[in-house]
């Protein structure tokens, strides 16, 4: 079994925790669950959600900077933006142990 699930967003790590909790697979004690997203339902679910959280605030800003600027000229080429995030700890997740670290290492 894997030690822990990186989930696309927080609805399903959500959805995640709670289908491990009908089988009886505890989160975090048998494995870790990470989201991606920072939504609210990520306090109200137990455990607590650890996720990543995205400035959606400086995306949109970025987003709608550079449409003004392919308004004014259709020829730019296309770009790659980085954006920052926050990882968010909360209870959803442990550290590694060292056993879980050598798992598949010779």
């Amino acid at each position: 079994m894997p030690t822990a699930l990186f989930c696309e967003n927080d609805y399903i790590a959500i959805g995640v925790i709670k289908a491990l909790n009908e089988i009886n697979i505890k989160v975090p004690d048998d494995i870790s669950v990470i989201g991606f997203d920072n939504i609210p339902q990520a306090t109200i679910i137990s455990p607590e959600l650890t996720t990543i959280h995205v400035y959606k605030d400086e995306m949109a800003a970025l987003a709608v900077r550079r449409l003004d600027e392919i308004i004014e000229n259709s020829d730019l080429p296309s770009i790659k933006l980085i954006i920052d995030t926050r990882l968010v700890e909360r209870k959803s997740c442990q550290k590694a142990t060292m056993s879980s670290t050598l798992i598949g290492s010779s």
